[in-house]
């Protein structure tokens, strides 16, 4: 019921958010977060169309996009990681037409356990690790082109 009600909540604001994405250059993190077994770390949002995505969020003005990062991927999965260790993995605009933002796109290593932690609880339903190779079928259009370009790091 708790999942129902977020998506539905996400639906009805969806014209209001394009009218807030649309008017300006919005930009945001997102980060592939990868560990020694080749799998990454997908979250699933409460309020979102409850698709696996990766980790991140809005950046706070003046704030860094490597210390945004670091904070979003804390917040919703409780892992810590330092500033220093992000890689800049790319730039590109979000495919979704509706809610159109500028995606800054980090990748970072870690084999912690996944603990979202209790105040955060509210906006992420669900973290997992996967295999690169064996995606959930629900997984958000934007997972895909990142995975692509944090492998060019390599």
């Amino acid at each position: 019921m708790y999942a129902f009600i977020g998506k539905k909540l996400f639906c009805l604001a969806k014209p209001f958010l394009r009218r807030f994405f649309g008017r300006a250059n919005v930009r945001r993190v997102r980060v592939v977060v990868l560990n020694r077994r080749g799998e990454v770390l997908l979250v699933k949002g409460w309020f979102s169309n409850q698709r696996w995505e990766l980790p991140g969020g809005g950046m706070h003005r003046q704030e860094r996009p490597e210390v945004a990062a670091q904070r979003e991927l804390y917040e919703e999965t409780g892992l810590t990681v330092d500033s220093e260790q992000f890689q800049f993995a790319g730039e590109f605009r979000h495919p979704d037409g509706a809610t159109p933002f500028t995606v800054i796109l980090f990748r970072v290593h870690a084999d912690a356990a996944v603990a979202i932690p209790k105040r955060f609880k509210w906006e992420i339903l669900e973290a997992q690790w996967w295999p690169v190779s064996a995606l959930p079928q629900e997984v958000g259009r934007i997972v895909p082109r990142a995975l692509g370009a944090a492998s060019e790091l390599e």
